[in-house]
């Protein structure tokens, strides 16, 4: 009985099972920069106001500042609304789900209001600080295996390369027990 056809496909199963592991933990480090918080802060002269009705409901003329995350596959990601408060002293975005900076496009400060929500300044993750709009955006990152791995494997190539390794594996399984029913 000849076995080296079944030795040489399980040899190279394995390498491409090595290679396709390397690329996934290589790629998952360069996607690992997370996003962790968002501080917003006003630094204009006169902040925007819901009314300008003198002595009617002043703690409700504040605005209702809210933050979406243009998120690359799941689209628009709402963060909470910080209801009738003033950003002079800065709002800050931190109970969310991580995600990985390279999925995120860009973060939309808006006033959510009950009939029409106003966008006041978009701007894409960046390590200074960024004015836009009188509005400065503080961003908060770190770094995360997980955050990159999921991040990767959530790519159409991380798809690809997790169907590589589960058909790499049968191959591989079936390379082992091939000698055997021959």
């Amino acid at each position: 009985m000849n076995t080296v056809p079944y030795k040489l496909v399980g040899w190279i199963c394995v390498g491409l099972l090595i290679a396709a592991v390397a690329s996934s933990l290589y790629m998952a480090k360069l996607r690992s920069t997370t996003l962790k918080s968002v501080k917003v802060t006003f630094v204009g002269e006169e902040e925007l106001r819901d009314h300008d009705l003198p002595l009617i409901k002043q703690r409700e003329a504040l605005p209702d500042y809210g933050l979406y995350l243009n998120h690359r596959r799941h689209g628009r990601i709402l963060l909470n609304t910080h209801l009738d408060q003033s950003a002079k002293e800065g709002l800050a975005w931190d109970d969310f789900e991580e995600y990985s900076v390279e999925d995120i496009s860009a973060v939309r400060l808006f006033d959510e209001d009950k009939i029409i929500s106003e966008d006041l300044a978009e701007v894409r993750i960046s390590a200074e600080p960024v004015t836009l709009n009188e509005y400065q955006f503080e961003f908060t990152v770190e770094e995360s295996f997980d955050v990159g791995l999921k991040s990767f494997w959530d790519t159409p190539v991380g798809t690809a390369v997790i169907w590589s390794i589960g058909i790499v594996l049968l191959v591989m399984i079936g390379a082992a027990i091939g000698p055997y029913l021959s």
